[in-house]
């Protein structure tokens, strides 16, 4: 629609964007007629969106916190703002083409690390989180040759084999407990 050049612009002309927003694009030509689309914008809250396998979904509860490394290698806090709720299978052809269906999961990031547009990161969800509980690391477990685990115990009368149970793994370490397992116990670790 053509508007008549008087130097005035009617205010039901324009659109106007309550808060901030951060131009992502802008396909305007400075001294070229003002029509049409000028420019693209997006908010300047900072997210993550992961393609979450269906079967994975459980993992991702909104309000969840989560741990995003950024490509420069540093942490930033995260938290899960919405599951998506409906599925989507990739494209036969596409680079995903292996994956099953997915769905999307925004995760709105915290304070740090360097942001660039479309960089790939990597997001640690909690599938699970339990406290006070006694750990050790994954190289001080002894298969037992009757099955199940153990530890070797120090003490002042020499080394003597534990039997643990097992629960939770988490990085090089897991969860154990059962009859002689005691806070501050002395173990032998498997050298590396």
């Amino acid at each position: 629609m053509a508007v008549p050049e008087t130097g005035r612009i009617d205010p039901a002309s324009v659109v106007l964007q309550s808060g901030d927003l951060r131009v992502t694009g802008v396909s305007g030509v400075l001294g070229q007629p003002a029509q049409g689309k000028i420019l693209d914008a997006s908010g300047t809250q900072r997210v993550v969106t992961v393609k979450m396998p269906v079967d994975k979904q459980s993992e991702a509860q909104a309000g969840g916190a989560v741990t995003v490394t950024m490509p420069d290698g540093s942490n930033v806090p995260g938290k899960i703002s919405s599951v998506g709720a409906i599925a989507t299978t990739p494209s036969p052809n596409g680079p995903d083409s292996n994956s099953g269906p997915t769905v999307a999961v925004t995760i709105t990031l915290g304070a740090g690390g360097t942001v660039l547009d479309q960089a790939p990161v990597q997001v640690l969800f909690v599938a699970e989180h339990k406290e006070k509980v006694l750990t050790v690391p994954v190289s001080a477990l002894l298969a037992l040759a009757e099955g199940g685990y153990a530890v070797q115990q120090v003490t002042p009368a020499g080394r003597r084999l534990v039997p643990v149970t097992t629960g939770m793994y988490a990085g090089d370490r897991v969860e154990v407990s059962g009859a002689g397992v005691t806070e501050g116990m002395k173990i032998t670790v498997a050298a590396e």
